[in-house]
């Protein structure tokens, strides 16, 4: 997906339409401005519920023993996340006031978060970083892991590079 320049939507094999139209959206700074963008679309388009979902994990070292983090450091991961997450719901909200918006902001790895909020969802978006196969074979993908995985239709938005992603 690399090379592609526009939205790509993957649809399980045995995936079934769900009656519910809800769209969940990552929520993530550096690719959630198209992401947001993309799935109000949908959202305004079909009506139903848009959930952004936000997880966070502190980030950990590999050591001799597994990974490794301190703990103290979990709060304010969190309050980032947390931060993140405000600021995709006041944007939203502005731009679209009338549109139905929850949030939820979890703690996990991105992928199993994500899969697990969008379970009963009729589209799980989330944006694309840009960045080589080497480097996303190397530290894993969330869309991949949710193209592989998924039970729902998964859409991986690019960034829009004439747009800066910090104004969420």
């Amino acid at each position: 997906m690399a090379g592609v320049k526009g939205p790509v939507v993957v649809v399980p094999e045995r995936w079934q339409p769900t009656p519910a139209p809800s769209v969940v959206v990552g929520v993530e700074a550096q690719t959630a401005t198209s992401a947001l963008e993309f799935a109000s679309e949908r959202v305004g388009q079909r009506g139903g519920d848009l959930v952004l979902v936000r997880a966070w994990e502190p980030p950990t070292s590999v050591s001799p023993i597994g990974r490794v983090y301190l703990a103290r450091d979990a709060p304010r991961w969190e309050h980032e996340g947390q931060l993140e997450l405000d600021a995709a719901i006041r944007r939203v909200s502005r731009e679209l006031p009338d549109l139905r918006v929850r949030a939820e902001l979890r703690q996990g790895r991105p992928a199993a978060v994500l899969q697990r909020s969008g379970e009963a969802a009729a589209l799980i978006v989330i944006g694309r970083r840009h960045r080589s196969a080497v480097a996303g074979s190397l530290f894993g993908s969330v869309g991949e892991h949710l193209v592989h995985d998924g039970r729902v239709p998964v859409c991986v938005v690019p960034q829009q590079l004439d747009r800066p992603s910090a104004d969420l």
